[in-house]
């Protein structure tokens, strides 16, 4: 979790409360289960359409391969426990290919 994920996430829950939870619904409660929750009541909260809860995780991993990240490191933060799965999941843009050839 980057810094600034945290500090947003402590600044949204409220220290004073005894609820532990950082996302409630509209009455207070909180998720049981986020990814099901995600999928329909906070998709449509957000007026997203057509993402599901996995595209994150492939947000997550090609926004760090494209800012330079090792994909080593990708592949561990994924937990993935072959390279290739990592690939799959987070595949390179062919401008950065372009980019990395263009180092020599």
């Amino acid at each position: 979790m980057t810094k600034q994920v945290r500090e947003m996430l402590m600044s949204r829950w409220n220290a004073q409360s005894k609820d532990p939870f950082v996302f409630t619904d509209a009455k207070g409660q909180s998720y049981n289960n986020l990814r099901n929750n995600f999928n329909r009541p906070l998709r449509e909260e957000a007026e997203i359409e057509n993402l599901r809860f996995h595209d994150l995780r492939r947000c997550f991993a090609t926004s760090l391969l494209a800012s330079g990240a090792n994909i080593v490191v990708v592949q561990q933060l994924l937990g993935h426990r072959k390279i290739e799965t990592t690939i799959v999941y987070a595949p390179l843009m062919p401008a950065y290919k372009e980019e990395d050839v263009n180092l020599l």
